[in-house]
């Protein structure tokens, strides 16, 4: 009996030692890996579109305005995206896709400023989608590869512009926040021996009313509507359906942009064109 115990205590422990052996040996999942879209190329394309030197956030391009990056984009061509066609492709329908959920978020919110640069974004895209489109059509098996690596891209790294105007927002508070009673004073444009009568909560409630004086005067700073979220998931959705339709072997002409969005056709809210 003793001999059987002995045994089973060796045999339990061998397995639980393959077993460690077996966990040890067994490769960790590997991330979706994304050649078109890493840090380095990331870092070139901001050096080429913003001037930026200094390395950038991960999320860099998670938090910028397109719109912006669209009309650097239309005085240089597709080549700023980098030399490789492939990778060209990649950036267009990336940025087509968080241009267009940037477009309809501002459009349902009567945005006008935003809605009146936007055609003029939108005619470069049609221009670039000629490009894209022929690369697809010649590369099939390639072209749907970047379409899906587009689509992984932004779930694992979705769009958040609205970080970038907090940023900015949180950055004017601080500054305003260290201010001393001089240099408040100076800036403001009032006594500094008036402001010094006032108590240390009367004077942090003044900086409080100042930091939020400052943000509204500055024309960067615009809140990105509730219902972006909402818009990215459905313009998303649509270049999944879109995609679908490629693998199926149906004319690309449908996943570029149409004239109806150009002109302001407020009740189509997908990707490409209507069905």
């Amino acid at each position: 009996m003793k001999k059987i115990i002995s045994l089973s205590s060796v045999l339990a422990m061998l397995i639980s030692q393959a077993g460690c052996i077996l966990g040890k040996n067994q490769k960790p999942q590997q991330e979706v890996s994304f050649p078109y879209a890493t840090q380095n190329i990331k870092q070139e394309l901001a050096k080429k579109v913003f001037r930026v030197e200094k390395p950038v956030a991960e999320d860099f391009f998670e938090t910028i305005d397109y719109m912006h990056i669209m009309l650097r984009l239309k005085e240089e061509g597709p080549s700023i995206f980098g030399e490789k066609e492939e990778q060209q492709v990649f950036w267009y329908y990336l940025m087509r896709l968080r241009i267009s959920t940037l477009h309809y978020t501002f459009l349902r919110s009567n945005n006008e400023g935003t809605w009146a640069i936007f055609p003029y974004i939108w005619e470069y895209l049609k221009e670039l989608s000629g490009h894209a489109s022929k690369f697809v059509d010649e590369h099939p098996e390639e072209g749907q590869a970047i379409l899906t690596s587009v689509i992984e891209y932004e779930e694992k790294y979705p769009y958040n512009p609205q970080k970038s105007v907090d940023e900015r927002k949180n950055k004017i508070r601080n500054k305003i926040k260290d201010m001393t009673r001089e240099e408040f004073a100076k800036t403001c444009g009032i006594s500094l021996e008036k402001l010094n009568k006032v108590s240390d909560n009367q004077f942090e409630q003044l900086k409080q009313s100042w930091q939020e004086i400052k943000i509204e005067e500055d024309d960067k700073i615009k809140d990105i509507p509730k219902e972006f979220q909402k818009v990215r998931q459905e313009i998303l959705q649509q270049f999944k359906n879109d995609l679908e339709r490629i693998k199926k072997g149906e004319s690309l002409m449908q996943y570029g942009p149409k004239d109806g969005m150009e002109n302001g056709d407020k009740d189509n809210t997908t990707a490409g064109a209507k069905e």
